[in-house]
């Protein structure tokens, strides 16, 4: 009986089982992309400076009121094949033609302004130049007689300015002479 409580079994030779599979991680949430660092908005061009130059009486280089340009007119003259033409035209009517000016066309450009028919004493002038909104412009002024001679005239005038490659606009204004 004692032997009975004795009594020993013989060794087991049972496989161990693996361990259960760890529990499965829930997934992880989609995270939104990160937000793109902060670019500022492009900044706007400044706007372009307006510079409104009055003509120097050195830029003048020729006013009649006897030319071929019998029409109101402004023309921008950039070349020398034009310029011998409209210094042909506009000093046609003289007894004595002038020299030509010479113009450096890579530095300056030359601007008619012609006021068609109009009363002895009457002008034109260009005034000033510059831009405007960066564009190039040219103030031209009309002066009209208040007492005038009735005889017919074509003023003219040619002024030298600096090259610009964009159209220039002609703006005009019209006066009365000082004795009215």
């Amino acid at each position: 009986m004692l032997l009975a409580g004795c009594h020993h079994a013989p060794p087991s030779t049972a496989v161990a089982e693996p361990p259960p599979p760890a529990p499965a991680l829930p997934p992880t949430p989609e995270l939104p992309p990160a937000p793109a660092p902060a670019v500022p908005p492009p900044t706007a061009p400044a706007a372009p400076v307006d510079n409104m130059e009055p003509i120097d009486s050195s830029a003048r280089i020729y006013y009649d009121d006897a030319t071929d340009f019998t029409d109101s007119l402004r023309l921008t003259i950039r070349e020398q094949e034009k310029w011998l033409n409209v210094w042909s035209r506009a000093t046609r009517r003289q007894a004595s033609v002038p020299p030509i000016p010479t113009i450096d066309f890579r530095q300056d450009m030359l601007l008619l302004v012609s006021a068609g028919r109009m009363n002895s004493g009457d002008q034109i002038h260009v005034d000033s130049v510059g831009t405007q909104g960066g564009h190039p412009v040219a103030i031209v002024r009309i002066t009209v007689e208040c007492h005038p001679f009735p005889t017919n005239s074509y003023p003219l005038e040619i002024v030298r300015v600096p090259r610009a490659e964009e159209p220039v606009t002609f703006v005009e204004r019209h006066a009365k002479s000082g004795d009215c």
